[in-house]
């Protein structure tokens, strides 16, 4: 009977641990249905509005400094651009505008270009504002990226 306890002390502890562990996952993936930021480690990231994805893509990756860079939004329907700007993470480098191309039916196309820095691996982060037009609402994404001087 002794010998007994401690194996179900065990069994126990690790069905407790199992139990939290799943709980976690699914709360992580529910947060990630609504995050408001991606990383760009590719040439695309995912980010959601209220559950709606948003795709990223940047045209030419990896994301060359002294070189136009296009970024192309796929939006949810209902979602129109206000604004979007980069800024460096790791340095000040001011605040780069992001200029949208003429809007038509489909993905929005938005340019910008950054200059060279004296750090070899630069941070950046855009900031871009949309508009619900249905709501008025104003939403922020967050897109992360790198540079890397050659």
């Amino acid at each position: 009977m002794i010998k007994k306890k401690p194996i179900a002390v065990i069994f126990t502890m690790i069905l407790l641990l199992s139990i939290l562990w799943i709980a976690q996952q699914q709360l992580i993936d529910k947060n990630a249905q609504f995050s408001n930021s991606c990383e760009l480690n590719s040439d695309s990231c995912h980010l959601f509005i209220n559950g709606d994805a948003i795709q990223i893509t940047v045209q030419k990756y990896p994301v060359e400094l002294e070189e136009e860079i296009r970024f192309v939004f796929v939006l949810p329907d209902g979602y129109q651009w206000q604004n979007g700007y980069v800024t460096g993470s790791n340095m000040y480098m001011g605040k780069i505008p992001m200029l949208p191309e003429s809007e038509i039916k489909g993905p929005l196309q938005v340019v910008t270009f950054l200059g060279s820095c004296s750090e070899p691996h630069m941070r950046w982060m855009a900031t871009v504002n949309l508009k619900n037009i249905k709501t008025g609402k104003q939403q922020m994404l967050f897109i992360r990226f790198q540079t890397n001087r050659r």
